[in-house]
C-alpha cells in the first residue's frame, strides 16, 4: 500500500517526453524547411495535445476545484503508442504538481471569470478578478 501525507513526497516514473523538447524538436526539423515546428507537427498529435489538454484543465478546475499553478509544456508530458491495432495513440501526464492548490468555491469564481474574461478580450475585468486573488486589495464585492 502506498501511504501519503502532506508531509511525504510521492513520485513515481511515468513514460513520455517533455512537450518543450517536442516542440523544440518540431522547430529545429522546420528551420531547414523554412517553416515553424508549428506547421510539421503530426495534426492527430497536435489536435490531440490541444484537445485533450483543455479538456483535462477544465475538468480539473471545474469538477475537481484545483488548480495547476505552474502548468506549462515543461510540466506536460506526451506518451504516444501503438494499441492493439496498431493505431497510434497518446497520453498526457502532468508533472510537478508541487504548486497545486484545492480552490474553495470564491476562489474557482473568479479564477473562471478571469479566464472567461481573457477569453472576451476584456482585460479590465480579467485584472479585476486577477485582483481580488490578493488579500490586501481594498475591492469590495460591488467594484
Amino acid at each position: 500500500p502506498f501511504y501519503a501525507s502532506s508531509s511525504v513526497i510521492l513520485e513515481t516514473f511515468e513514460k513520455g517526453r517533455i512537450v518543450t523538447g517536442l516542440l523544440d524538436e518540431f522547430d529545429e526539423k522546420a528551420k531547414g524547411m523554412n517553416l515553424k515546428g508549428c506547421d510539421i507537427i503530426p495534426i492527430q498529435q497536435a489536435k490531440f495535445l490541444v484537445t485533450t489538454g483543455v479538456s483535462l484543465y477544465l475538468k480539473m478546475l471545474l469538477l475537481d476545484n484545483l488548480m495547476h499553478a505552474d502548468l506549462h509544456p515543461g510540466n506536460i508530458m506526451l506518451h504516444g503508442f501503438s494499441d492493439t491495432h496498431g493505431n497510434e495513440k497518446y497520453r498526457i501526464t502532468l508533472v510537478d504538481a508541487g504548486m497545486v492548490a484545492q480552490l474553495t468555491d470564491e476562489e474557482s469564481a473568479t479564477f473562471i471569470g478571469m479566464l472567461t474574461s481573457i477569453g472576451d478580450g476584456d482585460g479590465e475585468a480579467a485584472a479585476e478578478f486577477a485582483l481580488r486573488f490578493s488579500l490586501d486589495n481594498d475591492l469590495d464585492e460591488n467594484e
